[in-house]
């Protein structure tokens, strides 16, 4: 517990740190656009003050050859018989004396600007590396909280695996209860831990509180043809599969521990989990962590009856609307989720007439310049032929590493994507709000399974409506992943999976 609770204290007081670094990133963020904007106006009025002097030069030249000119003419006059002479003379030497006067202010004034371009140019190159130091300091700041970061979630995993390995320890060899009483204690369990043979009454019985649950499962069965138990209970993730966790992912984890709505017994003599998607609520990131530890090979174990079961799937179980009937009679399970009524012109309507700009909304950055989503009404116009190529330009995506970083050690193809929210293929635009830095493998295996799904509505005539939203679980950093939802006009076709930003292949939708 003591391990727990400094681990926790730990944790508050990098979140606090991550605050402070991104409040100090979008400090510097705003110095620099203010020194950009600045050295602008200087750069300007440095080209205009320039342009005053080149042409004071050449007025300058142009004066010293009419002066020169003037002084090589004849300039002694017999009177009274060439006064006329002599008065054009003395004119045109009064005119060039005059013009060397405006030529010397002109000079005053000019200097005077220069002097100030210089004192400000100096004091622009001040503010520049006073921000280039902060700026190297906000880095140097950045780089030592992420090796605390990481070994702040190495100490979670480790905390993790310990908790795992003492429930398993706890159901392999359970204390004698009559001793724990004899010793005035209570008698020990699981942490969390609840034998789904405890639930059976309550979970059951409570026909009121679970009949969305009860429905969800049974229009499930009916679809699937697989018996399901309809009792609920707890698993709880093996210590291999948490150890088999990335320290990131187990980060989001929490607890070894996560609830479900159902099971069904597989060939193998395994279980598969069921979990019924809640009306309006979306997938915690602990319960997409226990799910990913699933999908990447682990094992999770439940107690049915006082028999230990294997859990290696988990599913999630669409909601169904559940109308009153008459009293004393079940309602029958509803239609899987369907759009509204109008959805389907409306969207229809949109396809014919509206431009991809005014279908396509990206969401704006993030302080530190990473995309957060988009969505998008995908038309079958959108989709590119088979053969069109992808688009391709300098776009700096946070996060993207050089292609020396990018190579890995057998140099062959790249580690990370430029990985698009809306997909290349339906016309997902090349852009800082629409692209994050993705595992090549997530990128092609877990989100392209998604992408293949709405391709083929697309190339059916169909049209597809699609959300997709990047998840970060620090201020800072690469993304954790990203949820994906779509549906067309026969119901939902995937919704709010969750592809992780790992190295490991992953099969989703």
């Amino acid at each position: 517990m003591r391990k727990i609770e400094d681990f926790n204290r730990q944790e508050a007081a990098i979140a606090q740190q991550a605050k402070r670094l991104v409040a100090e990133a979008e400090r510097i963020t705003k110095d620099a656009a203010a020194l950009r904007t600045a050295t602008t106006a200087y750069n300007s009025k440095s080209t205009s003050v320039d342009q005053k002097a080149g042409s004071y030069n050449s007025r300058t030249v142009s004066l010293n050859a009419r002066i020169s000119a003037h002084n090589s003419k004849p300039h002694t006059f017999q009177m009274p018989a060439q006064a006329a002479a002599a008065n054009a003379y003395a004119a045109e030497a009064s005119s060039l004396r005059a013009e060397q006067a405006r030529l010397r202010t002109t000079k005053s004034s000019l200097q005077n600007e220069q002097n100030q371009l210089r004192k400000q140019g100096a004091r622009l190159r001040s503010k520049k590396s006073l921000l280039a130091t902060a700026s190297s300091a906000h880095d140097a700041k950045v780089r030592t909280f992420r090796g605390k970061e990481k070994q702040l979630q190495s100490l979670g995993r480790q905390l993790l695996q310990q908790m795992a390995q003492t429930i398993q320890s706890l159901n392999d060899s359970p204390p004698d209860p009559a001793a724990m009483m004899n010793q005035g204690g209570d008698a020990a369990g699981p942490p969390q831990y609840l034998d789904q043979s405890q639930t059976e009454e309550a979970g059951l019985a409570d026909s009121v509180s679970r009949q969305p649950q009860v429905s969800a499962l049974n229009a499930y069965a009916k679809q699937t043809g697989a018996t399901v138990d309809m009792r609920p209970g707890t698993a709880y993730l093996s210590p291999s599969a948490v150890s088999a966790l990335p320290a990131a992912q187990a980060a989001r984890l929490g607890s070894p521990v996560s609830t479900y709505d159902g099971l069904a017994r597989k060939p193998n003599g395994h279980y598969r989990a069921l979990r019924v998607q809640r009306s309006g609520a979306s997938g915690s990131p602990q319960r997409a962590a226990f799910d990913q530890a699933i999908a990447r090979g682990g094992q999770a174990q439940a107690n049915i009856s006082g028999t230990r079961i294997i859990i290696d799937e988990v599913t999630s179980v669409p909601a169904v609307r559940t109308p009153s009937g008459p009293a004393g009679r079940t309602p029958a399970p509803a239609a899987p989720p369907r759009p509204g009524p109008d959805a389907d012109s409306d969207n229809k309507r949109r396809c014919d007439s509206e431009p991809k700009s005014s279908r396509f909304r990206y969401q704006p950055l993030d302080g530190e310049g990473r995309a957060q989503g988009a969505s998008a009404l995908l038309c079958p116009r959108d989709l590119k032929p088979p053969l069109a190529g992808r688009d391709t330009g300098s776009v700096d995506v946070y996060g993207y590493p050089d292609a020396a970083r990018n190579t890995p050690r057998s140099g062959m193809s790249n580690i990370f994507d430029r990985t698009h929210i809306v997909g290349d293929k339906v016309s997902g635009d090349w852009i800082n709000e629409n692209l994050f830095t993705g595992f090549k493998r997530m990128n092609r295996s877990g989100m392209r399974r998604c992408e293949i799904k709405m391709e083929r509505q697309l190339a059916a005539g169909k049209w597809v409506q699609y959300t997709g939203k990047v998840n970060y679980s620090h201020a800072t950093g690469y993304a954790d992943g990203v949820t994906m939802s779509a549906y067309t006009k026969d119901g939902v076709l995937f919704d709010s999976v969750v592809v992780q930003n790992i190295t490991d292949w992953q099969t989703t939708c």
